[in-house]
Order: structure tokens, then sequence, then C-alpha cells
């Protein structure tokens, strides 16, 4: 199975609501959140494996998993 990797232009506002995404910043793939990062409510991706920034994001995948009916 291949990942369907879309524009991130493309990203619906949807997916920024603290579910993981998958991203590509053209190096690698990461798993992330987009959260606020700071007091003055900056808000960017965050690698939910090591809580730092992701920057240069090029495409993204949804990792959710539909719901069953």
């Amino acid at each position: 199975m291949s990942i369907l990797w879309i524009a991130i232009s493309e990203l619906p506002e949807e997916l920024k609501d603290g579910r993981e995404v998958l991203l590509w910043d053209g190096d690698s793939a990461d798993v992330c959140t987009w959260t606020v990062r700071n007091w003055d409510g900056e808000q960017s991706w965050i690698d939910t494996g090591v809580g730092g920034p992701i920057t240069d994001v090029t495409h993204y995948c949804e990792i959710n998993a539909p719901c069953e009916q």
C-alpha cells in the first residue's frame, strides 16, 4: 500500500484540530499535530515524537482510520 500524498496547500482547516497528521517536509515523514506553541499564541506543526516544530512542509496524508459504518 502506498501513501497518497496531498499538497499541503489543500489541507482542510478541520485537520488543524489537534489530531495527528502525517507530514512530508522534503526529506522525511513525521507524525505531527497543529498546536499553539507558546504564550503569544503562535501556532505551528509539532512533531509528536520529539516535540519540536516542523517547517518546510510540502505534503500531508491523513492517518486517522475512517469510522466504521
